[in-house]
Formats: C-alpha cells, sequence, structure tokens
C-alpha cells in the first residue's frame, strides 16, 4: 500500500483505487439572507427625514467614506424628502462566484413616512449576513441601481415596497467544503 491516492492508468477503471469520494463527501454551502441599509435618492418629495439614530451614524459615516475629495452635508442629504433611509434585504445563492448578481427588496425603515419609492435610485449600500452588526462583519455583497416597484397584478399597490432587480452583487467567491467520513489527519493531509 504505496500510497492511499497512486497514480493509475486512466483507461484502467478496474484499479481506481480509493476516490475522494470514497472517503469524503462535499457540503455546498446554503443560499443566504443578506441585508444592510442604503439611501434611495431621486425622490420628488415623497422621501422621508426619520432615521434611526445608529443607522444614521452607519450611512454617514460609509457616504463619507465612499466621497474622494467632494464635501458633502450628509445630515442634510439624509433629511432631505427627495430621498428615504430604506433596509436592504436579498438572498445571495448558494453557489455564487465574485461579480454574479440577484435582486434585493427595498422598503423604508421603520417609522419612516415616506410615501412611494417609485422612480428613486438606490446609491451603492454594503449587503452583510443576516443578523450581523453593520460595521465589524465581513461585507458579502453591494447593491446599487434604480428601484421597481410592482403595480402589476396587485389590487393595492404598494409604493414604499420595492426592488433593485439584478443590482446585488456578491463579493466573493462561492467554496464547497469537503467533510471526511471519518477523522483521519493522513488522509485529510493527502487530499
Amino acid at each position: 500500500f504505496r500510497s492511499m491516492f497512486s497514480v493509475v492508468d486512466p483507461t484502467d477503471e478496474s484499479n481506481l483505487g480509493p476516490t475522494i469520494a470514497s472517503v469524503a463527501e462535499v457540503r455546498w454551502p446554503e443560499p443566504g439572507v443578506v441585508e444592510g441599509y442604503g439611501l434611495v435618492g431621486g425622490l420628488s418629495g415623497t422621501g422621508s427625514a426619520i432615521c434611526p439614530t445608529g443607522v444614521r451614524a452607519y450611512l454617514k459615516n460609509y457616504i463619507l467614506t465612499q466621497l474622494s475629495t467632494e464635501t458633502l452635508d450628509v445630515a442634510k442629504l439624509i433629511d432631505s424628502k427627495n430621498t428615504a433611509v430604506v433596509q436592504l434585504v436579498g438572498l445571495i445563492p448558494a453557489v455564487v462566484s465574485k461579480g454574479d448578481s440577484f435582486d434585493v427588496r427595498i422598503r423604508p425603515v421603520d417609522g419612516s413616512d415616506a410615501t412611494s419609492l417609485r422612480g428613486g435610485w438606490l446609491y451603492e449600500a454594503e449587503l452583510r449576513s443576516q443578523g450581523a452588526s453593520q460595521v465589524k462583519s465581513r461585507v458579502l455583497a453591494t447593491v446599487e441601481g434604480a428601484v421597481f416597484v410592482t403595480l402589476i397584478g396587485t389590487t393595492e399597490p404598494v409604493p414604499t415596497d420595492g426592488y433593485v432587480i439584478g443590482g446585488g452583487v456578491a463579493s466573493y467567491d462561492y467554496s464547497g467544503a469537503l467533510r471526511l467520513r471519518r477523522t483521519d489527519y493522513a488522509t485529510a493531509s493527502t487530499i
């Protein structure tokens, strides 16, 4: 037994020896819910200045880091009735590669008095794992784009409930994992 995984003649199927599948199973990641906060602009007086204090602080810092040399009164931007602070939720696919896109649902933060997001534009925002800290956790995706509000096929359209279709963009490549059927350092090292 020279080596657990020795080189064999690929045309001789009767003597393949142990395969990785015989000692391990592949575990694929599950789709994951990602979330974040962002700012929708381009609203013609249908936005809201209401924003939770912690979210306001996060957005102010994030917006300032995105500007290279421009000076902008971020507080005035957030307080404008032409913008609305929104909560973002998306389902990042299980098998995703960096740059792949997905849809993201948006709606105003709790307590907002925004009346419509229709015709708005979501400025670039970060998405992290659901329930993770908006500052300390890894950015899994970003999102930006035109806000689409569904008006077709609904008896009562909700103008504050929208989507950024294909606007979410994955920031990483997926990876599967191998799980050994029996714990064995030598096998793990060989693989």
